[in-house]
């Protein structure tokens, strides 16, 4: 199997569609130019760099090498390889940055323009965040991220009164306790799914797509004979 690429990369996105993905996960917030770029972070630290992601410029983060000569793409992107490749995208809006009204216009703007074509559904942790652009672009499917803390229940409830599309569930929730309710009502896709075993359980119960690092593994698992 290749080694792995590094995250949020343009080879990233080649990699998933060789290992036969049908969709791909990608991180947005804005640089201090004001482009939506793709990165999961706020700061470069984990990547060697220095600084925070809102104070630098397109060009200043130009400069960062993610490992194999990769570089932080913009949205645009992201989004034109991916259409490329025949895969669908999940924008996941940050909202650990300085401006999150911001952030959600500028991704708005980029996806208001976007292939009605293309399927793209837009996430985030944060109910307001998904609100503010569902506004703006109301046509797209979003969808609330529901993490293993202490907020999981009201959020989960948020989703059922229908404030969102779908949810995208922490695979140590994706119980049917907690989802039953909602699968029929919306989309419950479950992250991250790196376990065959796991992809399984959570299809039984429903689920309409699970997220992994590995598609490559668990495409294979179904497809071998029983």
């Amino acid at each position: 199997m290749r080694g792995p690429k590094p995250e949020n990369t343009l080879a990233a996105i080649r990699e998933a569609a060789a290992q036969g993905a049908d969709a791909v996960e990608i991180d947005v917030r804005t640089c201090a130019s004001g482009e939506v770029v793709v990165f999961h972070d706020p700061d470069l630290s984990r990547f060697g760099g220095s600084g925070v992601v809102s104070k630098l410029s397109l060009g200043e983060l130009g400069r960062v090498d993610l490992g194999a000569g990769e570089r932080i793409p913009r949205l645009e992107e992201a989004l034109d390889l991916a259409r490329a490749l025949s895969l669908g995208v999940n924008v996941e809006i940050k909202h650990d940055v300085p401006d999150r009204a911001r952030v959600v216009r500028k991704v708005a703007r980029v996806l208001s323009d976007w292939d009605r074509g293309h399927d793209v559904v837009v996430s985030s942790f944060d109910p307001v965040v998904l609100a503010m652009h569902r506004a703006f672009v109301p046509r797209l499917a979003h969808a609330l991220l529901v993490h293993e803390s202490t907020y999981h229940d009201w959020a989960l409830r948020i989703a059922r009164a229908g404030r969102v599309d779908g949810v995208h569930t922490e695979v140590s929730l994706t119980v049917a306790a907690r989802i039953g309710t909602f699968v029929g009502r919306g989309f419950v896709n479950t992250w991250t799914v790196n376990d065959p075993r796991e992809a399984r359980r959570a299809f039984e119960l429903g689920v309409s797509a699970v997220i992994t690092d590995r598609p490559a593994h668990i495409r294979a698992a179904f497809e071998a004979p029983p």
